[in-house]
């Protein structure tokens, strides 16, 4: 069964990735979500990988009913890019990682495996003067990516920011999706809250936290995931 699946998705994913357009008619898109995605190329090609996704797992009433209150409580809620894309990373993780043989089909390139990273100052207001900052010390700032169960990697990462505030990940899921690592953020075996997403140069990873989602899950109030980028350790 999780063979006949994992076939299934790779033939609609092979049709979806040819086409230019989301799975639904453009023509007759009525909503400012739908409008949005039509006009926006990553979201077309998210709304046409999460279509192949579903295919592969419909016939599930759970599933099938899911997916309605997705599209109503979630996506169509949305009011900009980011949110749009979140929830269409979070639903794809979702339906993957219940079906794990469409989980990480793709094998991730060996040169994004180990350790990313800088050292941080520990900084906090200071007691005797409000406009000044007393710091003492170093931490590390780091994204670990190591291999999992088949295709899959396990991330983990730690980010320090002002007055001890931080990010989080102890170890999330991640597959590799065309040129990007995708971190399913995951907390006591719950479904995703949110993806972080992870594209490589040669020597550094650069995050993107779309939404917001992940630092709303994961970071203190002055922490946050999008746009750091840490250098791989020799």
């Amino acid at each position: 069964m999780m063979k006949t699946l994992a076939r299934s998705l790779g033939l609609a994913l092979l049709l979806a990735t040819s086409a230019s357009a989301a799975s639904f008619d453009c023509t007759k898109a009525s909503t400012v979500v739908e409008k949005t995605v039509c006009a926006t190329p990553r979201l077309s090609f998210l709304d046409e990988e999460l279509a192949a996704t579903y295919a592969a797992v419909r016939k599930s009433a759970t599933v099938r009913e899911g997916q309605r209150r997705w599209l109503a409580e979630d996506r169509d809620a949305c009011a900009d890019e980011g949110c749009i894309e979140a929830a269409y990373l979070v639903r794809i993780a979702t339906l993957r990682l219940a079906s794990p043989a469409l989980f990480a089909r793709q094998k991730a390139p060996a040169r994004v495996l180990g350790r990313y990273s800088e050292m941080q100052e520990v900084c906090f207001p200071s007691e005797d003067d409000p406009n000044e900052n007393e710091c003492e010390g170093e931490v590390e700032n780091f994204v670990d990516i190591r291999r999992g169960r088949g295709n899959a990697l396990r991330v983990g990462s730690e980010l320090f920011f002002f007055a001890g505030h931080q990010c989080s990940i102890e170890t999330g899921p991640a597959e590799w999706e065309g040129d990007e690592l995708r971190v399913a953020v995951q907390w006591g075996g719950e479904p995703p809250s949110c993806v972080l997403v992870l594209r490589f140069s040669d020597s550094a990873v650069t995050m993107t936290d779309p939404g917001g989602r992940c630092k709303d899950s994961s970071c203190g109030a002055r922490g946050s995931f999008e746009g750091i980028e840490l250098s791989k350790k020799p």
